[in-house]
C-alpha cells in the first residue's frame, strides 16, 4: 500500500455515466419496436399474409398498408406503423454510440481479446488435470455491450456474406448445423470481429 503499486481502474465519467443512461433508452425502444413489429404481423397473419421479415421491406410494408382492414385494425396498422416510423431513426442514432462509452478508452487494452474478457464474451474454462474444458461465455463485462454485439453479429451473419461465409465456417468446423444456442454463435463472431 505504501508503494502504491495497485493497479489502477477505469471510472467512467458523470458524464459517461449520462449517455448510458441513453443507451439503456434505447435497449428499451428497441424492445418497444419488437413489440409493435410483431403486432403488425398479427394483423398481417390475421389476413392470412405470412410474410415474416418481408413484411418490413419496402414491397412488404406497401403490401401491408394496402390491406383491406377492418376500421379498428386499420387504425391500430396506421397507428402501429407511424410509432415505428418514428422509432427506427432514433434506434439506429444511439447503436454505435455504445461500444464507444462503454469501453471508454480503447488504448487501455493491449489486444483485442483482451475486450472479449471485458465484455465477459470468453469462456469459461473447468479444467482439470490434463483436460481442459470450455464452457459457455463468462457473462462477467457489460450485459448491455455484450447484447448490442450479438445482435450486430446476428445481423452481419445474416446480411453480410463474408460473415455468413465465417459462420457457416465455424458450425462446420464443429460439426454441427447449427449451434444450441443462438448466442453463441454470435459471440464467435463478434470474437472473430475483435481479434
Amino acid at each position: 500500500m505504501r508503494e502504491n503499486n495497485f493497479p489502477q481502474i477505469w471510472v467512467p465519467d458523470p458524464e459517461n455515466r449520462d449517455l448510458r443512461q441513453l443507451l439503456w433508452h434505447r435497449h428499451r425502444l428497441v424492445q418497444m419496436r419488437t413489440r409493435i413489429m410483431n403486432q403488425l404481423q398479427a394483423l398481417a397473419m390475421n389476413e392470412g399474409y405470412r410474410w415474416k421479415k418481408k413484411l418490413f421491406s419496402e414491397q412488404g410494408r406497401a403490401l401491408l398498408e394496402k390491406l383491406s382492414l377492418a376500421p379498428w385494425a386499420s387504425r391500430r396498422r396506421q397507428e402501429l406503423l407511424g410509432l415505428l416510423d418514428r422509432m427506427n431513426p432514433t434506434i439506429e442514432e444511439l447503436t454505435a454510440l455504445a461500444y464507444v462509452l462503454i469501453i471508454g478508452t480503447p488504448t487501455r487494452f493491449q489486444r483485442g481479446k483482451q475486450i472479449g474478457t471485458y465484455v465477459g464474451m470468453i469462456p469459461c474454462e473447468d479444467s482439470s488435470a490434463h483436460k481442459q474444458r470450455l464452457g459457455h461465455i463468462s457473462k462477467q463485462g457489460n450485459s448491455l455491450l455484450r447484447f448490442l454485439l450479438v445482435e450486430a453479429a446476428q445481423a452481419a451473419a445474416r446480411n453480410h456474406p463474408d460473415w455468413r461465409r465465417r459462420y457457416i465456417h465455424l458450425a462446420m468446423r464443429r460439426h454441427k448445423s447449427q449451434f444450441k444456442d443462438q448466442e453463441v454463435r454470435a459471440v464467435e463472431i463478434s470474437l472473430l470481429a475483435l481479434s
